[in-house]
Parts: C-alpha cells; sequence; structure tokens
C-alpha cells in the first residue's frame, strides 16, 4: 500500500498539496512521514499513518482530506522512493529506468537484433509473464474534519451545523501584548542606530570635558 496524492482544501477555496505523487510529504510542518506497519491483526494486513498539525482554513471550521491510495499485488515501492530506483520484478537484464507516474516494475528493454532474426521465444515469454502480473489498484479516500479552537467554542457547535464530521478542538495561541515582532533586517538596522547613538554620546561627552577641564 502506498499512500500519495495528499490535498487538503476546504470546499471552496483551491486545495493545498500535502503528499505529492511519489509518496513525499510537501509541507513537513504540517504533516509528518508516513510510518507503515505489516501484519497489523485481522483489520488490516497493512496499516500506513501520518501526524498532522491542527490547522484550517479561514471563514471554514471544515477540513477537507482526499488521498490515494495505491494497492500493490505484491509489494509497493517505499514511501518517497528515489524515482530513479529499480523495482525487481524477476525480468532479466533490467536496466535503470526512472520511474514515472504510475509506480510497479518498469517495463522490459528492447531485445538485440539476434532475438528478432532467430525467432521470439523469448520475447513471448516476456509478455506472458508481464500479462500474468496484475496491475495495482488506487482507491481514493476522502475525510472531512471540524478544526475549531478555544475561541470559537463561545457557541455551541451541533446547533450551527448538521455535519457529521468528528471534531478536533485545539488551543488558541496565547496573545502576547508586550512582546514586538520584528525581522532580521529591521533588528539589525535598530542595533546599529543605538550603537551609533552610544558611540557619538562617548564622543561628545570626553569632548565636552577636555573642554571645560581648567588648565593649569
Amino acid at each position: 500500500m502506498l499512500v500519495r496524492n495528499c490535498m487538503a482544501h476546504d470546499g471552496k477555496r483551491a486545495p493545498i498539496q500535502l503528499v505529492d505523487q511519489k509518496g513525499c510529504v510537501t509541507r513537513p510542518k504540517l504533516m509528518s512521514r508516513f510510518t507503515k506497519i505489516k501484519n497489523f491483526g485481522a483489520s488490516a494486513s497493512v496499516l500506513s499513518y501520518a501526524h498532522f498539525q491542527a490547522f484550517k482554513f479561514p471563514d471554514s471550521m471544515e477540513v477537507h482530506f482526499q488521498c490515494t491510495i495505491q494497492i500493490c499485488r505484491y509489494q509497493c515501492p517505499d514511501q518517497c522512493s528515489d524515482p530513479n530506483s529499480i523495482l525487481h520484478s524477476g525480468l532479466i537484464d533490467v536496466q535503470h529506468t526512472p520511474v514515472e507516474t504510475a509506480y510497479g516494475p518498469p517495463p522490459p528493454p528492447s531485445l538485440p537484433l539476434e532475438a528478432y532474426l532467430q525467432g521470439r521465444p523469448r520475447d513471448e515469454r516476456r509478455v506472458r509473464r508481464h500479462r500474468r502480473e496484475a496491475p495495482s489498484e488506487e482507491v481514493g479516500v476522502n475525510r472531512i474534519i471540524r478544526v475549531v479552537s478555544t475561541g470559537d467554542l463561545t457557541f455551541s457547535l451541533d446547533e450551527n451545523t448538521n455535519s457529521s464530521a468528528p471534531t478536533m478542538v485545539f488551543p488558541a495561541r496565547e496573545d502576547a501584548n508586550s512582546m514586538i515582532c520584528m525581522t532580521t533586517p529591521g533588528f539589525a538596522a535598530t542595533l546599529v542606530v543605538l550603537l551609533g547613538i552610544l558611540i557619538i554620546s562617548c564622543l561628545m561627552s570626553a569632548f565636552l570635558c577636555v573642554r571645560l577641564r581648567p588648565f593649569s
């Protein structure tokens, strides 16, 4: 099983991509890498999961998650594997060919000229073996999660919506009124200005001290 093409949207705006075509996480600050567990139990033979930070879109409490689950007959490639990696399919003389959108064994390489001149028994065996391999199936998964903050709990959620989606509540960030946010260039410029004022004050103090000192 391979999880790829995961999107998140609110049903109105354009979706954001969380996992790309190869199963790589595109937003590591929101979502962790997938962990695969084999022989999970009687309910599922393979379990793949990932942790994500609670987030939501403006003016919407519902977050729609859509993913594509690729189910392979024998063995899927590793999550976020190298696109140039070779999948061992049992074919001999397999060359390094990049794996593109469809995962699975790469097509057999072209045969030499002697194989076409002397009949094609080897080519026919390859074709029959390729036909016996069942292609992987893709299943789309869609889930809706309601994400609310503690500041949104001033009203009853059940009275304002008929959605049956699970609700996730996360604590709101505390407003730090005494803190000032500054960019790195702004902080550096402020520091340079303060150092310049300090140096000018020291020079003026030394000049006044020397000028007002009584001569003997």
